[in-house]
């Protein structure tokens, strides 16, 4: 799945290939050729523009040159819709999700599984999971191939993380399913909550700042923060004396007495730019300061913060490590999976996947 920068066909989508996942990304050269990154190997898909480019977590899909749909894996391409309709499909890192003709399919598997069936469905997904109100307003979830009622009374609201869903009855009751268990996280709804991978930072009805991980529920303000950010069992929060803390594992540690300028976190990694203009990383319960300066652009994946630096040369945070990725000047860069792809000067594309240079 392709990331934005920040500046200062479906055939086997299986569980088990997504081991070597997120190794695959894309690029158009100035010619407007279209350009596969797989694992290290690099192919032309198209000698004309495409648009409309979607990565899943081995796969991508785009729209060509003559308006079709197309979906590639494993070296292979072939038409997924013969109508410039790519808004039909969501593609995520396990399965892709589809509405064609009013009807909420799951296409995993090699196969296509119907889900739900009507003119305005309403429903949210992950990367493993669907959530989907049947006709009653009873929420209905697709994880593992199975479909399963997780509630029998109505939803009025509900969201989706990578495995993981949170939601509210009519009853004002509040809830996460997580593997196939339906719990209940509060008996009055939140005044506001963040989802993660069985993990749910969210303010109670009086404000008080809450998180519920892996079983255990904890509070952790007695006052609303002034901001917060949640990832996958990761909370960043600004408190109301204006410092900053992290939860991870079970524990709350400050970072800095101050706010940040700046933090983001993606999935398990926290990025911030703190009171001196330094970039810092925390990942796995360690705090690192990568740089005595404001990068100039970032991007993040999943233990990955790809930078630039002053001279516009091109760094990374890579799985707990600092790396240079390019020590010549690059015009342009973007994090696409576990795939870093870059342009150096002449416009050449490069790429840095898992410890290797293409």
């Amino acid at each position: 799945m392709q990331r934005k920068l920040f500046y200062t066909i479906f055939f086997g989508l299986a569980i088990n290939t997504l081991l070597q996942a997120q190794g695959i990304a894309s690029f158009t050269d100035k010619f407007g050729r279209f350009y596969v990154f797989d694992r290290g190997i690099i192919q032309t898909l198209e000698p004309r523009q495409v648009t409309n480019v979607q990565l899943g977590g081995d796969y991508l899909i785009y729209v060509d040159a003559l308006s079709q749909v197309i979906f590639y894996r494993n070296g292979k391409k072939q038409i997924l819709n013969y109508m410039p309709q790519i808004e039909l499909y969501k593609p995520t890192r396990y399965f892709m999700v589809s509405v064609e003709g009013g009807v909420l399919k799951v296409i995993e598997d090699e196969k296509k599984r119907d889900l739900a069936l009507g003119a305005n469905i309403v429903y949210a997904y992950g990367d493993s999971i669907v959530a989907f109100l049947d006709f009653d307003r009873f929420l209905k979830v697709y994880y593992h191939n199975a479909v399963y009622e997780a509630t029998n009374e109505p939803v009025s609201e509900f969201k989706a993380s990578d495995n993981s869903i949170a939601y509210i009855t009519e009853g004002e009751n509040f809830f996460l399913v997580f593997n196939g268990e339906t719990t209940l996280i509060d008996n009055a709804p939140p005044n506001e909550y963040r989802l993660g991978n069985n993990f749910v930072a969210y303010l109670n009805r009086f404000n008080e700042l809450y998180v519920y991980d892996a079983g255990n529920r904890q509070q952790l303000e007695t006052l609303p923060p002034l901001s917060y950010k949640a990832g996958d069992n990761l909370l960043a929060y600004v408190n109301n004396l204006n410092g900053f803390e992290v939860y991870w594992n079970g524990e709350v540690t400050e970072l800095l007495p101050v706010a940040p300028r700046q933090y983001e976190i993606f999935d398990n990694t926290l990025m911030y730019i703190d009171e001196r203009g330094f970039l810092n990383v925390f990942f796995e319960g360690k705090n690192q300061t990568l740089e005595a300066y404001t990068p100039p652009a970032f991007a993040m994946f999943n233990g990955i913060v790809a930078y630039t630096n002053l001279d516009g040369k091109l760094f990374a945070f890579y799985d707990g490590k600092k790396i240079t990725v390019s020590d010549q000047i690059v015009e342009n860069f973007s994090v696409q999976g576990r795939v870093i792809q870059y342009q150096i000067l002449n416009g050449e594309a490069r790429f840095y996947y898992n410890g290797e240079h293409y």
